[in-house]
């Protein structure tokens, strides 16, 4: 029987974690956030940690600890529960999670290819039968992601060697006060704090695969997984940001 996940096993599930959280969302989110908080970043930046960061490793914590999101919720009622989990489910699957991958990729090309209906729905049936694909081969997904993130690296490598300005713009007129609630706002539309609560039970079962079965050393390897996918977001996030 193996004991609770450490070294190599414990890091590969906790970048497992962290590629479930990476979205659409997580990569446009920061870069934008520092273009509008200006001066203010860090303060924004720290608002946008908790929500984005915090929150979410929380969520897999209290879900571990509970030993299923049904739990946890059925501690208020069993129709609570079955409610919230719909709720949760259709808020990052079709109804705005899915939708907003195409979305959110589409307007990085309309400087290039113009807003037109039709071109949007075009590439919308062309993206997601690309991910469809993608899907068919999770295998692949690790090592997709990890190109991903050398690009990310560098990018920021350009970016401290030719930044595009000498110093902070002055901030937008959103992030002139409360700043740091700003960033929690801004943060929480990725939407990990939601998914969390599903991807810990998803993380307790990857954990169970790995031959640990005592429910003790699954939770402590659920939550150690959750800091290891949570130091990983920060880290994008602030070489994004």
């Amino acid at each position: 029987m193996t004991q609770a996940l450490k070294g190599r096993k414990l890091v590969l599930v906790g970048f497992t974690l962290f590629s479930m959280f990476f979205g659409a969302g997580n990569l446009i989110f920061p870069p934008d956030l520092g273009a509008k908080a200006g001066a203010n970043l860090w303060p924004a930046f720290l608002g946008l940690a908790i929500s984005a960061v915090g929150l979410p490793v929380a969520g897999v914590i209290a879900v571990a600890r509970a030993d299923g999101l049904d739990k946890l919720a059925g501690r208020v009622h069993p129709v609570f529960a079955q409610v919230f989990m719909i709720l949760i489910y259709l808020s990052i699957g079709p109804c705005l999670a899915i939708p907003r991958t195409a979305s959110t990729s589409f307007a990085m090309l309309t400087p290039l290819l113009g807003s037109s209906a039709g071109l949007q729905l075009g590439y919308s049936v062309l993206f997601f039968g690309v991910a469809f694909l993608v899907a068919l081969r999770p295998d692949r997904l690790t090592r997709w992601l990890g190109r991903l993130l050398v690009l990310i690296l560098i990018l920021f490598g350009g970016c401290l060697l030719h930044p595009l300005a000498a110093q902070y713009a002055a901030p937008t007129e959103t992030y002139r006060s409360a700043v740091v609630l700003q960033g929690v706002l801004y943060g929480y539309q990725t939407m990990d704090a939601l998914a969390a609560l599903n991807f810990g039970a998803v993380i307790a079962m990857n954990i169970r695969a790995q031959g640990v079965a005592r429910e003790q050393d699954v939770q402590r390897s659920a939550i150690r997984a959750g800091f290891v996918a949570g130091g990983l977001l920060l880290a994008v996030y602030t070489m994004l940001g």
